[in-house]
């Protein structure tokens, strides 16, 4: 599958689930008079939210980076942690197909086996994961390919920063450190709304939707975001360390 087809079928997931949640919400008022039965209905919309949000963070990789690589059992062993539904698992076997982690939470409990010598284990397929945490490090979405370069310009100064404080010399070809990404609403985001403004050349005038922007850091840039990462206070802004 070549990336324009990864990015159709993602635009399609999203679209969707977007519709289930959608459904889902509707039934809300149904069931509110039946506490157990609402917060069933939460929980689904939780875990569909969730998966919306990573669905989106994918699409945004594809975009930046121009490739994208899934969760496999390359990204896995034993001692990670696996985000699966909102809460965190350790990873008990990383297998070509599935994780295997303890038995999942359901409605917030954990469920236990009674006989003390039979071990639960669960299956859980890699489109279900949604982040990993490995010593202390986490990753909302797998690192990128062996290949992949970061995706920030390198600028030269020139001898008349008066005039032009610097020369473009064209796309950075060291291999990415961090990651940087941040979830564009106008708000949250801390742009003030500059980030949903059409573009001068399109003909469509209305403010564009909410979008995710990704951006790959070598060693050299990552030092000189350093200070504007720190600066920037958000949920909607993200820093992963991928070394």
């Amino acid at each position: 599958m070549n990336t324009d087809d990864r990015a159709r079928l993602l635009t399609r997931h999203i679209r969707e689930l977007a519709v289930r949640r959608a459904r889902l919400r509707r039934r809300r008022p149904e069931a509110a008079g039946n506490p157990a039965h609402l917060d069933c209905l939460d929980a689904a919309i939780r875990r569909l939210g969730d998966e919306i949000d990573h669905r989106r963070d994918d699409l945004a990789i594809i975009a930046s980076t121009g490739s994208y690589q899934p969760w496999s059992h390359h990204h896995f062993r034993l001692g990670d942690f696996a985000r699966i539904g909102g809460a965190w698992y350790p990873v008990l076997h990383a297998g070509r197909r599935a994780l295997t982690v303890p038995p999942l939470d359901l409605l917030g409990e954990r469920r236990h086996n009674p006989n003390p010598e039979q071990v639960d284990m669960d299956s859980v397929a890699y489109f279900r994961v949604y982040g990993r945490r490995r010593a202390g490090r986490v990753l909302h979405t797998p690192p990128p390919p062996q290949d992949a370069a970061c995706t920030c310009r390198v600028t030269i100064p020139t001898f008349n920063p008066e005039f032009v404080p610097e020369r473009d010399a064209g796309p950075c070809t060291e291999p990415p450190v961090a990651r940087l990404t941040i979830r564009h609403d106008g708000t949250v985001c801390g742009c003030h709304g500059m980030c949903l403004l059409p573009d001068a050349d399109a003909a469509d005038s209305a403010l564009r939707a909410p979008w995710v922007e990704v951006v790959l850091l070598c060693d050299a840039h990552t030092y000189e975001h350093t200070a504007a990462i720190a600066a920037v206070e958000s949920p909607a802004v993200t820093f992963e360390d991928l070394t």
